[in-house]
């Protein structure tokens, strides 16, 4: 019968580690079987579904984390997809206020002029200059605290 380690070898295709010789060895001394007994070809066997049990938590653990990695790929791409579709209409609505401030301000200001049209006072066109400042400052000043806000523009 060849050596234990020869048989070994020829089933699991590799050499015994030194952890699988000392437990093999072991068993030998344990059990004070002889080196050509019939009995080595079953505990080598057994020894063969032992490495390959413990083999599986590492496989175990190395899918799961691909699974995690995936996972989190996807998760990041998703939210990625939901900021960019979020920071799109951020901006329209930011532009939609722009140009609805800029509109009324506009209004505001030719119906201040056609008023101030029909009196000749010089004060009448200071308040109208004055009164559109004012509007278009403080609507400009409304949304740039509303984009800092939303933290689309940073001071």
């Amino acid at each position: 019968m060849e050596s234990v380690e020869k048989a070994f070898e020829r089933l699991l295709k590799r050499q015994p580690s030194e952890a699988e010789k000392v437990r093999l060895f072991e068993l030998k001394d344990a059990l004070g079987l002889a080196p050509d007994d019939a009995l080595w070809l079953m505990f080598l066997g057994l020894q063969y579904h032992q490495s390959i049990y413990e083999e599986i938590p590492a496989r175990i653990s190395s899918e799961a984390s691909a699974a995690t990695r995936a996972m989190i790929e996807e998760f990041e791409n998703r939210f990625d997809t939901k900021l960019r579709k979020a920071d799109r209409h951020l901006q329209k609505v930011g532009d939609d206020v722009l140009q609805q401030i800029a509109a009324d301000s506009k209004t505001v200001m030719k119906k201040a002029i056609n008023q101030a049209n029909n009196k000749t006072s010089p004060w009448a066109y200071l308040f109208i200059l004055l009164t559109a400042l004012a509007l278009t400052a403080g609507g400009f000043g409304g949304c740039i605290l509303l984009l800092v806000a939303k933290g689309i523009l940073t001071i």
